[in-house]
């Protein structure tokens, strides 16, 4: 039975495995996964970028909002 010793062990199994999955298979196959991991990754940026926007707004509007209060002196 296979025992493994430490964490270095197991992260090297797995990069192992990883390799071995792309052993044997078809070129045309690995560049489609490709194409859909990069379409996929290209969306979670555009996602993360309009996110990103929205925050910095809402920043943008409370900080205004915050100073105009204390500007105020505590009066809405």
């Amino acid at each position: 039975m296979l025992r493994l010793n430490s964490t270095l062990e197991e992260k090297d199994l797995a990069l192992t495995l990883t390799w071995y999955r792309f052993v044997g298979v078809p070129v045309s196959t690995v560049d489609k996964r490709l194409v859909a991991e990069k379409a996929e990754l290209k969306s979670d940026v555009s996602g993360l970028e309009k996110k990103l926007s929205s925050l910095e707004m809402t920043h943008k509007n409370s900080m205004e909002h915050y100073e105009r209060f204390v500007k105020s002196g505590g009066k809405a």
